[in-house]
């Protein structure tokens, strides 16, 4: 087992995604030596059996929506549990922390993804290369340029929701 370095993160913003009391998902910023890097965080329903974290996760992602079109425009980020579940959660791209956070992903070409388990808490370690790195390279132009506003998103969100 790889121990990772002592990572640091907003108390504030950890702590009220800790303690709330329904799924949720988040992405955010936290530094490692002194350099910014990007994280996806889960936290399921119920939590997830350690036999299944075992064998790790895998990360997707997909620009929905029509390209041409900046105000359809959203992002689809998925973490797979193998044999397990699959987590979707959007994100607005017409949002400037959004952004940032996907610029330092890009950066970095890493990202850490967090997944709360019967155990605790599991952090995993991703480089941003092959296809990721091309899906980050080919639609960050897309994202910079969304217009959609946040009613847009929402409305979409609950649309691919039920799809």
């Amino acid at each position: 087992m790889q121990f990772l370095a002592p990572l640091i993160f907003n108390k504030f913003f950890i702590s009220e995604f800790i303690k709330a009391d329904h799924s949720s998902a988040a992405i955010g910023i936290l530094e490692e030596f002194g350099i910014q890097r990007g994280f996806i965080a889960i936290k399921p329903e119920s939590l997830i059996p350690d036999k299944f974290t075992r064998n790790g996760i895998n990360f997707g992602h997909q620009l929905l929506g029509d390209n041409h079109n900046t105000k359809s425009t959203m992002i689809r980020f998925t973490i797979k549990i193998y044999n397990y579940k699959e987590y979707h959660f959007f994100l607005n791209p017409n949002n400037d922390l959004v952004r940032k956070i996907l610029h330092i992903m890009n950066d970095s070409g890493e990202i850490f993804q967090f997944i709360f388990n019967e155990t605790g808490l599991l952090a995993f370690r991703d480089k941003i290369d092959g296809d990721s790195k091309y899906w980050f390279n080919r639609n960050l132009k897309t994202i910079d340029k969304a217009e959609n506003t946040e009613e847009e998103y929402l409305l979409r969100s609950l649309q691919n929701l039920k799809t």
